[in-house]
């Protein structure tokens, strides 16, 4: 028997010159650092091995940028003051409202906000139009946080020498930490403004529309950004802090061959010839969360209680021959590999609605067949 131990320690970073957030602040280059130790332990004259590995990898700046961020920028302020620029086009009453509108919207972001993205409102009524400007700063983002920690065990046991078995189980969770630092800082400066201009109408007002008449059938800019903005960007950060249920917590591999020679079972009738199959499992997968919503609008997700797909397990098999060929110079190989054995047609859900019906699908893995021919000098 013999027993060897390891530690390993290292860090790195990836160099992303450019990287800004939408303010045009220059963001770190992202980094991280692992920890792993582990022990081998082999016996029989190394017929059984025995591995086991412990690791945590933490990690710092990862680029992280979900569609939120785009359209808080973008359509949540940029947009929005563009439809209110060119309304004096169809409201002309309305011109001096909708400006006030504008620099109540912009009042709490930086003096150079405007001109970073180029917005600007040209001509006169009726012919406003608003000038060509970016949805977003070359290189612009945002960035998260994670530990991830896991486990692997891994097994090798030959039973003979014609005979080997391998087996694996690894676990893994990731914790999420310190996500969307700009989009958080963003929305805390945005909301104030927002709710002293919720009862504003998102898009144009009816033709001839005069303050203090009644605004019916219009969609409100606070309807639009509960639906758009503040439910989205709660359920970006609803997760942080706690292990992620959208990975795999458990993993599991096995593989066996069995190589006929000479000296096995069946003598030397099937000698070169060769068996073997594998099974890999896959632990359930979250794809979504419950989700209500709260009377002032905003929104809440039970995390608490996950919907999961369900776990995955898909089996393999192949056959192979063997043999020596051209006065044993070349050793010559075919080998006829069958995936996903029992592969399955429906569909696999990996998104869902708030109520628990699929939003999202993927095809099953298809069954696919290989032949291989090796020649080996």
């Amino acid at each position: 028997m013999d027993l060897s131990a390891s530690y390993n320690q290292s860090a790195n970073f990836t160099p992303s010159g450019g990287r800004v957030n939408g303010f045009n602040e220059p963001l770190a280059s992202p980094s991280g650092k692992t920890r792993e130790f582990g022990f081998t332990v082999t016996a029989f004259h190394d017929k059984l091995s025995l591995r086991v590995n412990w690791f945590q990898t933490d990690v710092q700046g990862q680029g992280f940028t979900p569609g939120v961020y785009g359209t808080t920028i973008n359509n949540a302020i940029l947009q929005i003051a563009d439809l209110w620029g060119v309304e004096g086009n169809v409201n002309p009453q309305l011109v001096a409202m909708r400006n006030a509108d504008i620099a109540r919207l912009f009042s709490p972001l930086p003096a150079n906000f405007r001109e970073l993205y180029g917005w600007g409102i040209v001509g006169t009524a009726p012919n406003l139009a608003a000038a060509g400007r970016l949805n977003n700063l070359s290189g612009a983002g945002d960035t998260t946080d994670f530990t991830a920690k896991g486990t692997e065990i891994e097994v090798v046991y030959n039973p003979t020498r014609n005979w080997r078995v391998l087996m694996n189980v690894a676990t893994q969770e990731s914790v999420q930490t310190n996500s969307l630092p700009f989009l958080k800082k963003l929305i805390g400066l945005m909301t104030p403004a927002w709710d002293s201009l919720r009862d504003r109408a998102r898009n144009f007002y009816p033709v001839g529309w005069q303050p203090g008449d009644p605004l019916t059938g219009v969609l409100t800019l606070g309807d639009w950004l509960d639906s758009n903005v503040l439910v989205p960007f709660a359920t970006a950060v609803a997760t942080e802090g706690s292990a992620s249920a959208e990975q795999r917590k458990w993993r599991a591999n096995l593989v066996t061959n069995y190589t006929f020679r000479q000296d096995s079972i069946f003598g030397g009738k099937l000698k070169g010839f060769g068996v073997g199959g594998a099974v890999r499992w896959q632990d359930k997968l979250g794809i979504g969360y419950p989700t209500t919503r709260n009377s002032n609008g905003g929104v809440t997700l039970d995390l608490a209680h996950p919907y999961y797909a369900p776990a995955e397990a898909n089996f393999d098999a192949w056959v192979s021959y063997e043999r020596k060929l051209w006065h044993d110079r070349i050793n010559w190989k075919v080998q006829l590999n069958l995936r996903n054995v029992f592969a399955d047609t429906d569909s696999i859900a990996i998104g869902v609605q708030p109520w628990g019906d699929a939003s999202t699908v993927r095809l099953a893995p298809e069954r696919r067949w290989y032949l291989t021919n090796t020649f080996s000098f």
